[in-house]
């Protein structure tokens, strides 16, 4: 055994001493924190489309992946932006006008399930079981979970800039005609005068 290893032995042996209970207190209080810590530390658990009855994805069901998701979702930005912008280019005072959408999420496909219930009377003991599965849909094109609804993503916010962004008058339109399209809040859109 080496000078150091003599060292360590007697520091360790020093805190278990009858003097050093505040010490050896303190560290058993540090090590029992750190225990619970690692025990409720959260892990992050992937789900899946049958864990949940909602799965991210846009409308078009044979996506392949993350890729795809975005720029159907791009794609579908791209879409609103032009109708938005065609229908305010024809409002007289407006002139060139740019518009931009930003969403609030990926939109929503909701798939069918499935409910199986039963119910186990055994002498005096009633027990009840509840199941849900997914209902699949099968084609030539698509073998995947049948989706009953297809939620929009939901808009965030709408920016405009046109030559008329100036006139309170038509600000005040422009803002009103958006609301009316798209259920959002004032205070999420914004029209700026460009040049």
């Amino acid at each position: 055994m080496g000078k150091g290893d003599l060292k360590l032995k007697n520091r360790i042996l020093e805190l278990f001493d009858k003097k050093n209970g505040r010490l050896r207190s303190f560290i058993m209080l540090l090590l029992a924190g750190i225990c619970l810590m690692i025990i409720i530390w959260p892990v992050n658990r992937k789900e899946t489309a049958n864990d949940k009855n909602i799965s991210i994805s846009t409308s078009d069901s044979n996506n392949t992946g993350c890729e795809d998701c975005y720029s159907q979702i791009e794609a579908y930005t791209k879409q609103l932006e032009n109708k938005l912008t065609s229908v305010l280019s024809t409002v007289d005072g407006v002139g060139d006008v740019h518009v931009m959408i930003t969403l609030k999420d990926h939109g929503e496909n909701v798939v069918e399930k499935d409910a199986i219930k039963s119910n186990t009377i055994e002498g005096a003991n009633n027990s009840n079981s509840y199941e849900e599965k997914t209902v699949s849909s099968k084609t030539q094109d698509y073998d995947g979970p049948y989706v009953k609804k297809t939620i929009e993503p939901g808009i965030e916010g709408v920016i405009i800039s046109c030559q008329g962004g100036g006139n309170s008058e038509l600000v005040l339109k422009i803002t009103e005609a958006v609301q009316a399209l798209f259920d959002v809040p004032v205070h999420k859109i914004v029209v700026l005068e460009s040049n």
